[in-house]
Parts: structure tokens; sequence; C-alpha cells
């Protein structure tokens, strides 16, 4: 939500290897591929990265199979390659955050237990396990940090209005795993473009197109998810609206390179809407006591955002939610 990104320059000073030398050549030769291929952008800046074709291939590919047997074959795949973090690493990673971020981490244990069991439903359907990290501030946001250490912020907990909501975020951000090489592919091929003054082109845009796309598909993966576990998916969506519309300078200035690539939040709320398919047992939108109580600890909703005052320029921005 959001971004929800990874901080590659994290993973580069921490990790010893951590991509093969050919695991980024299929999916960047693919993208080469569309830009070599792909009409040209059209010359308003404001056009839509995504077209309706784009939105509908995505609907129509993640539609198809039933929630249950999806979200089961995700689970498979996550659990065969995720590889839960040394303690020392996690303490690396943690250690390269901003000294802002460090000194102003949340360090309630009543508050972390609260917080670990209203996630565990969702990291347990993919088998993974984070430390988290929350700060504390009324910026909304979250993103995670060398598949290691997940960043919380407490003016995201504090806004969410239920479980669901709040499900769906933390769904979309370790969804962000399956795509990691065409993430990494597209920002490999959006810097380099940069850096040569490109950051207008045709094939910068497709770059970025690509990474709208994905983010599209996270929301559909986070979307199949909840409607596994009995919960609403239209509710993390829902969240992200909210947050457009409260905060609405953070998406004009945009995340990396200046440019906010996630979709429109009703584009969003489309692909969820149409996901949303018999599959699971639907409970409905649900504020828990345990909630309640997370959100009572953390000082309760959030003032007004006036002014912003969580660290800039690290990690990723939550455009609304992943």
């Amino acid at each position: 939500m959001g971004h929800l990104e990874n901080r590659e320059h994290a993973r580069a000073k921490i990790a010893e290897a951590p991509w093969p030398r050919h695991a980024l050549l299929l999916p960047l030769a693919a993208l080469l591929t569309m830009v070599l291929y792909a009409p040209a952008r059209a010359k308003d800046p404001t056009a839509p990265l995504l077209t309706e074709r784009d939105v509908d291939e995505v609907i129509s590919r993640y539609r198809a199979p039933a929630a249950p047997e999806q979200v089961a074959a995700w689970s498979s795949w996550s659990r065969s390659t995720f590889r839960p973090p040394l303690p020392e690493f996690r303490k690396a990673v943690v250690g390269l955050f901003p000294e802002a971020w460090r000194a102003r981490r949340n360090s309630d244990p009543a508050a972390a237990r609260e917080l670990q069991a209203l996630l565990r439903p969702v990291l347990s359907v993919y088998g993974v396990d984070y430390e988290l990290f929350v700060i504390e501030t009324p910026k909304p946001s979250l993103f995670l940090d060398s598949d290691a250490v997940m960043v919380l912020t407490t003016g995201l907990i504090s806004r969410a209005r239920s479980d669901d909501e709040l499900s769906g975020l933390i769904a979309h951000e370790v969804a962000h795993a399956r795509f990691a090489q065409r993430t990494a592919a597209a920002k490999a091929l959006l810097a380099g473009l940069t850096a040569e003054g490109k950051g207008q082109s045709d094939g910068a845009w497709q770059a970025l197109r690509e990474l709208s796309r994905i983010e599209l598909e996270c929301d559909a993966v986070a979307a199949r998810t909840l409607l596994t576990l009995g919960q609403d998916p239209g509710e993390f969506v829902r969240g992200i609206r909210r947050i457009e519309q409260d905060f609405p300078d953070e998406v004009a200035r945009g995340g990396e390179y200046g440019v906010d690539w996630h979709p429109p939040a009703e584009v969003r709320l489309r692909v969820v809407t149409a996901l949303d398919a018999p599959g699971g047992t639907r409970n409905g939108p649900t504020r828990s006591a345990r909630l309640k109580t997370l959100q009572d600890l953390l000082g309760g909703p959030p003032d007004p955002p006036a002014i912003l005052t969580a660290p800039n320029g690290q990690g990723g921005r939550l455009s609304g939610g992943a």
C-alpha cells in the first residue's frame, strides 16, 4: 500500500548475493520487447498508465480459477521460497533505518502482541514471518524492507476502520514478493533511462506501466486472499481512497523518480469488486475488539493531516494502502 516498496539499497548493502545474475534476464527481456513493440505513448502527460485493456486482462487472469485454489497455489509457492531472515540480518536492516525512524519506534509490548495477532491470519496463509517496526506518526505508510522487516505507521493502523482493511493492506504488500523479478527489471530499465535523460521517453513510460500493472495484480492477490479468509476484499481499497483524499499532496508528489505509478483508487476498486466472486464465506467488515484495543494503545485516531512529520525519502509512500 503503497507504496508498498522494498528498499533495494538496504538489500544491496546487506545481502551478499540477493539475485543470481541471470535472474533478471527473462523479465528484463520481456520488458524490453514490450518497450520495442508497444505503441508510442500519448503526448498528454496526464494520460493514465493503464488502458482499459490492461485492467480487463488483470480481472480475467485472476477471476478464472476459484479463489481457494488460487490462494493454495500461491501459498505453496511462498512457503517454498520464503526463508526466515536471521536475527542478525533483521538487526542490520533496522540499523540502516534513519535515526528519526528508530527514535519514533513504538516499543509498547502490548501493542506489538495485538498487532501480531491481527496480522497472523494473513501472514500464516503465506508462511511468512517479519519483524514489525511501528513508527509513531500520523502519516499512513506501509512497506516491506528486504523481506525481513515490515514497517507500519501508527497513522495507518489508527485509520483502519476494520480488520478487513488492515488485512488487505498487508496481503497486498506480501503479494509483492510474487512480482519481485518483474519489479526489479522495470525499475532497472527506468533507472537507466532516467540516468540517460530519457525519463520522459516511451520506454520509461512502458516501465512505469509495468509497475502500475504489478500494483493492480497485487490488489488482485490481496482480494482473493481476503475472500478465502471470509473478509471483505473491498475494504482496503476504500481505505486507500480515503488516504488519497486526505493526503492529496503526497499523491501529487509521487514516489521514486517523482512519479506515482499506483493506479487510481477507483480503478483498483473496480478490479477488486470484479474479483469478489464466490469462493469463500463472507463475514462482512469486522472491527474486532483486538483492533480497537490496538488503536487505543496507539493513541486512538490520528489528528487531521495538517502537517506530515514522517521521515521522507525512505521506503515507499503509501498511495492509499502496498
